[in-house]
């Protein structure tokens, strides 16, 4: 789903386009909530993690862990300059786990101008990740 940014200038990225699965923030969330046999699967196949060295890999899973416990990945986006990537997982307390991501991209410059505090975009996008839980029927489950 696609939403109309707010403001006069917007950041657009297309429906169905493939990105490398470690560089993105969805992808991150989707590797931090997988089983560790999965992610050690789906890892050992991509090519762009297996270029990486060993302090880079063990710096990887490290973030992997990290998201997983603080429920979200909040940062610069690794494939776009200026752009930050906020991401969180939907239906995390489901049997089945997670069964996809809100990931929201914005242009980092103008929330800074704008003094929108990363605290608040990250409340807000939390109201949003229960509401499509709600819909969904995997809340509290």
């Amino acid at each position: 789903i696609h939403a109309k940014s707010p403001g006069p200038i917007a950041l657009s990225i297309e429906e169905g386009n493939l990105f490398p699965l470690p560089l993105t923030a969805s992808g991150k969330v989707l590797l931090a909530y997988m089983n560790e046999a999965e992610r050690s699967t789906v890892l050992k196949a991509n090519p762009i993690y297996k270029k990486y060295p060993k302090p880079k890999r063990d710096e990887f899973l490290a973030s992997l862990a990290n998201i997983k416990e603080t429920g979200a990945y909040f940062k610069p986006s690794d494939l776009a300059e200026g752009v930050s990537d906020i991401s969180l997982p939907i239906g995390k307390h489901s049997t089945n786990g997670i069964i996809a991501c809100l990931t929201i991209s914005m242009l980092s410059t103008l929330n800074i101008n704008k003094n929108i505090k990363n605290d608040e975009i990250l409340a807000e996008a939390n109201k949003c990740v229960k509401k499509i839980e709600q819909r969904i029927g995997v809340l509290g489950l």
